[in-house]
């Protein structure tokens, strides 16, 4: 009995002093690999083709940075538009479409080849992109409305993303990125400019 007890004792110790360890490897990390919180704006151009593209939106979000490994980076970043005006013009084609996207909500996962000493530092990445609208379309007259997805609807589409970021100081840095997605069949383009500020 007393052996067994000795050795729950033990046990214990081991337990309590490997969970010291992980927390103190935890706040290490942290430290040396801060959370960085930002905001930003950003322009898409949808449909885009050879020709150019057919619409422009432009949305502001907030963005949140979250080392994972060394070099490894996740990204979550939630934009929107006016739900009314959707600040989003549309080419004189009469085929085209005003999308009233209003939201979107793209996860990251992004890779930074230089060492952490850099100012600057490029990294690509992909991950996936939730995307909404809060009101129906604007069709052309000559428009099929069938053919496009009713407003309230959520979909999912891959992303592809490279960029990079600037550091300022040790608590403020400036970030460029642009993201590749399809939505709704059709080619899109973003290009985003936003300031991160790095969380103690």
């Amino acid at each position: 009995m007393t052996t067994a007890i000795k050795i729950s004792s033990l046990c214990v110790l081991l337990t309590m002093q490997l969970g010291s360890y992980g927390q103190a490897i935890n706040k290490n990390w942290f430290k040396l690999h801060p959370i960085t919180l930002g905001f930003y704006h950003g322009v898409n151009l949808l449909d885009v083709s050879r020709n150019g593209f057919k619409q422009k939106q432009q949305m502001n979000g907030i963005m949140v940075n979250v080392p994972l490994v060394n070099h490894i980076v996740a990204e979550l970043r939630v934009a929107f538009s006016e739900a009314n005006a959707a600040q989003l013009s549309c080419t004189s084609d009469a085929q085209s479409v005003c999308l009233k996207q209003a939201f979107n909500m793209p996860l990251s996962l992004q890779y930074y080849f230089m060492p952490q000493s850099c100012k600057i530092q490029p990294y690509f990445g992909m991950g996936a992109m939730l995307y909404s609208r809060f009101k129906n379309p604007e069709y052309a007259p000559a428009d099929n409305s069938s053919k496009f997805p009713a407003a309230g609807n959520r979909y999912i589409s891959i992303m592809f993303t490279q960029g990079a970021t600037f550091e300022v100081n040790t608590k403020i840095n400036i970030t460029e990125s642009l993201h590749f997605y399809k939505a709704d069949g059709k080619d899109n383009v973003g290009f985003n400019i936003g300031i991160g500020f790095k969380l103690p």
